[in-house]
């Protein structure tokens, strides 16, 4: 094997197992950041502003706190309300809980309490 051939295959793995670095790296960092409060709030945030899209200016959804695992596909959202465009209550729910199946599964459920 020439040194050039050489130079370029240790470049090659270098460049290789920097990028599995960097990926697992981020991957980590990830996932603790949504096992995190700050994260599930996130979770929680977007939640919200994605129904609140979805009313489309019907009416508008809160949710006060969420708990869980993003992960497990567990989540509990608590003191859910859903008010008209008006400020008026429609439904108050207090513990929503949401349980989305396996990676593979189509099956996921919902709990109201």
């Amino acid at each position: 094997m020439s040194k050039t051939a050489r130079l370029v295959a240790r470049i090659s793995a270098w460049t290789a197992g920097a990028t599995v670095v960097l990926v697992l790296a981020t991957a980590g960092t990830l996932a603790w950041f949504l096992s995190r409060d700050t994260g599930l709030e996130r979770v929680r945030a977007i939640t919200v502003d994605q129904v609140n899209r979805a009313l489309a200016g019907r009416g508008t959804v809160t949710a006060a706190r969420i708990s869980g695992s993003v992960f497990s596909g567990h989540l509990v959202f608590d003191s859910v309300a859903l008010r008209e465009r008006s400020g008026a209550p429609v439904i108050r729910i207090e513990r929503l809980e949401s349980l989305a199946g396996g990676s593979h599964s189509r099956e996921s459920s919902c709990a109201i309490r």
